[in-house]
C-alpha cells in the first residue's frame, strides 16, 4: 500500500453484526407492518415465543443455520402469515 492509501476498515465483530441485523430486521418489520411484539401490540402466542427462544439459543450457540430455520418457522407460523391473495375478494382460500 502507498502512504496515501488509508488502511482497510476493521471487520465488525459478530456482536456488531447481530446488532446491525436486528436493527435492519426491525426497520423491515415496521415497513411491512409486522412485528406487533416489538411495538406494544398483541403479545405473541406460545408457539411463536418458543420459536423465538429456540432461534436465540441457536444464535447464542453459534449455530446460525438452526437460527435461520427457527426464524423461518416464526415467519411461517399460521397466525402470523399474511392472508391469502384471494381473501380480499371473499373467496375461499
Amino acid at each position: 500500500m502507498s502512504a496515501d492509501t488509508p488502511p482497510p476498515p476493521e471487520r465488525p465483530t459478530p456482536k456488531e453484526l447481530d446488532q446491525r441485523a436486528e436493527a435492519l430486521k426491525k426497520k423491515i418489520d415496521k415497513h411491512l407492518g409486522r412485528g406487533a411484539e416489538h411495538d406494544g401490540g398483541d403479545p405473541p402466542c406460545a408457539e411463536y415465543q418458543k420459536y423465538t427462544e429456540l432461534r436465540e439459543q441457536a444464535r447464542q450457540a453459534g449455530d446460525y443455520r438452526a437460527a435461520a430455520d427457527y426464524e423461518l418457522l416464526r415467519r411461517r407460523h399460521p397466525t402470523h402469515e399474511a392472508p391469502h391473495a384471494m381473501a380480499c375478494w371473499g373467496l375461499p382460500t
